[in-house]
């Protein structure tokens, strides 16, 4: 059953990724006034790739020798806890695009606004590896 949730959780990036697309085709014809036009279209560009990358990865991943085909089965609490971690880690990635490409190209007024963009696509990507690597111990101390 865990291969089922990682294949659904790499299915909806999968579609989340296209929605970036148009985006990115859409910041093709902007007219940057604070930097290069070419800046614009890819962050979009950017942010679609690291999802639809997470996305494959999780939607091709091998079911594992206990997993059995056709059996509902509740997944563990460590499980679904990773299965968040993945999820906020590609959440704070995608978040951390934009804010990475404008800081290259923004005065300095603007850089505390993405200071804390960065930040909290900082604190996405630091509890999904937290989720993910103490997803057991995790879940013992909410079982207590």
């Amino acid at each position: 059953m865990e291969i089922s949730f990682r294949r659904v959780l790499g299915l909806y990036f999968l579609v989340t990724s296209l929605q970036f697309l148009p985006a990115a085709v859409f910041m093709l014809g902007v007219i940057n006034g604070t930097g290069p036009n070419w800046i614009l279209p890819a962050t979009s560009f950017t942010q679609g790739v690291i999802t639809a990358l997470a996305g494959l990865v999780l939607f091709r991943s091998r079911a594992r020798i206990n997993d059995v085909p056709g059996t509902l089965v509740t997944p563990s609490l460590p499980v679904l806890l990773e299965l968040i971690g993945v999820y906020f880690i590609v959440s704070g990635l995608v978040h951390g695009v934009g804010p990475l490409f404008r800081l290259m190209f923004l005065n300095e007024v603007l850089a505390r606004s993405v200071g804390s963009e960065l930040a909290a696509a900082g604190v996405g990507i630091l509890t999904g590896g937290l989720l993910i690597a103490r997803a057991r111990p995790i879940a013992n101390a909410l079982d207590r």
